[in-house]
C-alpha cells in the first residue's frame, strides 16, 4: 500500500467529515451506552481550522494512492505542568486517531498478507523507553 503523511487543511474537510462519521458509527455500534451518532458533524469546520491554525498542533492525514485519505490524527504538544514538584517537561497528546476499515485491515495483516502488520511485528516486544531530552 503506498501511503503519504502531510498536514492536512481545510481542504481537506470534506474527506476528514467522512473519516470522522465512520469512527463515530462504529463507537456507536460497539458502545451504545456511551456513545452516538451526532445528527450532524462531531467536528465542526471551526474545529478543523482551531488546529490547523495553532502552532502547537498538528492535524496530520494519511493519503493512498490516488489521494484517497486513509487515516487522520491529531498532535497537540502539551504546556509544561507548573506544579513545583514536577520537573518541566513537554510532551505531546495524540487524540481524533482514525484510520479506515481498508487500511486498518492492511496494518493487520502487512501489505503482502503474510500476516506481519504492524501489530504482529510489535507482539512479543517489551514496551521501550521514550527517549526524553532535556532542555
Amino acid at each position: 500500500m503506498t501511503l503519504t503523511v502531510r498536514h492536512g487543511t481545510m481542504a481537506d474537510y470534506e474527506a476528514l467529515a467522512v473519516l470522522y462519521r465512520q469512527t463515530d458509527e462504529y463507537h456507536a455500534r460497539i458502545e451504545p451506552r456511551l456513545m452516538r451518532v451526532p445528527d450532524g458533524p462531531s467536528r465542526p469546520p471551526s474545529l478543523v481550522q482551531s488546529v490547523t491554525d495553532d502552532p502547537e498542533s498538528a492535524l496530520l492525514v494519511a493519503e493512498g494512492a490516488g489521494g484517497a485519505l486513509l487515516g487522520t490524527l491529531i498532535v497537540r504538544l502539551s504546556k509544561p505542568w507548573s506544579d513545583p514538584r514536577s520537573v518541566p517537561l513537554q510532551f505531546a497528546e495524540v487524540s481524533d486517531l482514525v484510520v479506515t476499515e481498508r487500511a486498518a485491515h492492511q496494518c493487520r495483516q502487512g501489505v503482502d498478507g503474510s500476516g506481519g502488520g504492524v501489530g504482529a511485528r510489535a507482539r512479543g516486544r517489551r514496551p521501550q523507553p521514550w527517549p526524553v531530552r532535556q532542555q
